[in-house]
């Protein structure tokens, strides 16, 4: 006699054959109806993990079975591939179970089996690909679960990589917009693509997305995570490009201490750059760009990030571009996030040497525009007030710059002496007129002082005038 299956087996059993009818053509009866039958089987797991309303008490034996049978049957991916054609409850629930097994991800062993899925030449991982596909409210909550785990960190900030296609008729450019493609191409985050070749195929089935990506691209381009939800947090629709930042935020701020930090000292230049277009670039909207100053901010005021720090307030367009954006947008709270981190740049002990510089030649215009700066804010914020009486300070108390005294001092040198020769009294004679114009043609070919970047200090040709006077003067003498 046939033994009866467990309720776990069942709704398993029953939730891996109606995620396969959803694909069979050969059967459209079968097909209409898997959505309704998917979402009854999604329920009935739903409530062995989180229990119903009228009992929120669960058995753990069945709920820890459950997750080890939607692991070993590779439910997993095919739950999220097939998430939009799923009705609106049982895209909840959905979310609620995977966000179930990844929050015990240490317990049930589901880091290994994510890991397990990452491809070792090229970093594609089919779980991460399909979450950034089509992605949506339930995907975001997903990935955003995944990044606060420190199992998962560090795989989804080295491990994996994701693609974008662009097909033949197209000419690729990955600055641009093409309508043809179903994935967002780059506006901020460009890299290098790189063309099609068989050493980029995977052999095995779960992948066989990737596959079909390079058979129908001439152009895949890479980005990893950090990247592409950049590129996402520039979508058009408002609660995609909200989601994809939200995301981003955990992942660098709330991360794996010395994963992100890691992270982000090996990627500094590029991550720091791309904020930059992203904070300059007025098409991108006022959402993007305070968004993108508020990470920036949150970077550098992170004390695991000193070195990061250190790197970006030693670059002098950096300061640039915050002084702009405090000029530019005076009137409005992007403003206020640029002079937070405008105070970073004031406020560092140990100035690099441009930074030194520019700061020092621009005190006056910077404390007269500070004392203007955001009045009435002042006047209803004491502590903003303080704040700034801080920062102007340590601006008029700013040192003049090595380089600047010594240019100085060899200014005032040169003039002293060019003074003493013009005063100098005539010899009599032909030795008057020898010595005057052997110290004219002298001058002609000293040596300037390159200390400073002053037009009097280029060396120049002497003239053909000049010249004719040396040779009357040789001549005087010979005489």
């Amino acid at each position: 006699m046939k033994l009866m299956k467990s309720k776990v087996n069942r709704a398993c059993d029953a939730l891996s054959k109606h995620l396969d009818a959803l694909h069979n053509e050969s059967k459209p009866g079968k097909m209409e109806r898997a959505p309704l039958k998917l979402t009854s089987d999604i329920s009935n797991i739903h409530i062995i993990l989180y229990g119903d309303v009228d009992n929120d008490r669960t058995n753990v034996g069945d709920a820890t079975k459950t997750v080890q049978r939607i692991i070993n049957k590779d439910l997993i991916i095919k739950l999220i591939e097939n998430l939009k054609y799923l009705e609106f409850d049982a895209k909840k629930q959905t979310s609620d179970i995977l966000n179930y097994i990844i929050r015990r991800c240490q317990q049930n062993k589901f880091y290994q089996h994510i890991k397990s899925k990452t491809n070792s030449m090229n970093g594609y991982n089919p779980i991460i690909n399909a979450l950034l596909t089509d992605y949506d409210h339930n995907k975001s909550n997903i990935l955003y679960e995944m990044v606060r785990r420190k199992e998962l960190t560090k795989m989804l900030l080295f491990d994996v990589k994701l693609y974008a296609s662009q097909k033949s008729d197209c000419n690729y450019t990955s600055t641009s917009t093409s309508k043809s493609s179903s994935t967002p191409i780059p506006r901020a985050y460009p890299t290098s693509p790189i063309s099609t070749s068989s050493s980029l195929s995977i052999n095995s089935s779960s992948d066989a997305s990737f596959n079909s990506l390079l058979s129908t691209s001439t152009v895949v381009t890479e980005y990893d995570l950090v990247e592409k939800l950049i590129i996402l947090s520039q979508d058009p629709c408002f609660n995609i490009a909200s989601n994809a930042y939200r995301t981003l935020h955990q992942l660098l701020i709330f991360g794996h201490p010395s994963i992100v930090t890691k992270y982000l000292s090996l990627n500094h230049e590029k991550l720091t750059k791309n904020i930059n277009k992203l904070i300059k670039n007025e098409s991108n909207g006022f959402f993007v760009q305070k968004q993108y100053l508020l990470l920036l901010r949150d970077i550098l005021t992170n004390k695991g990030n000193y070195d990061v720090m250190i790197k970006y307030v030693s670059n002098k367009d950096n300061l640039a571009i915050i002084m702009t954006m405090m000029k530019k947008y005076k009137t409005n709270s992007i403003s206020i996030e640029a002079y937070n981190i405008f105070k970073i740049f004031v406020a560092n002990p140990k100035k690099a040497r441009d930074i030194h510089i520019v700061l020092w030649k621009n005190r006056e215009k910077l404390v007269t525009f500070l004392e203007n700066f955001l009045s009435d804010k002042a006047k209803e914020d004491e502590s903003f007030a303080e704040e700034k009486k801080i920062v102007i300070k340590h601006l008029q108390d700013l040192p003049e710059p090595e380089e600047i005294r010594k240019h100085k001092e060899n200014k005032k040198k040169r003039a002293q002496s060019l003074k003493q020769t013009t005063t100098q009294q005539p010899l009599n004679g032909n030795n008057a007129n020898k010595n005057a114009n052997m110290s004219r043609a002298k001058s002609q070919y000293a040596v300037p002082d390159m200390s400073g970047n002053n037009d009097d200090d280029i060396l120049k040709k002497p003239s053909t005038t000049d010249a004719n006077t040396i040779a009357n003067a040789n001549a005087n003498a010979n005489a």
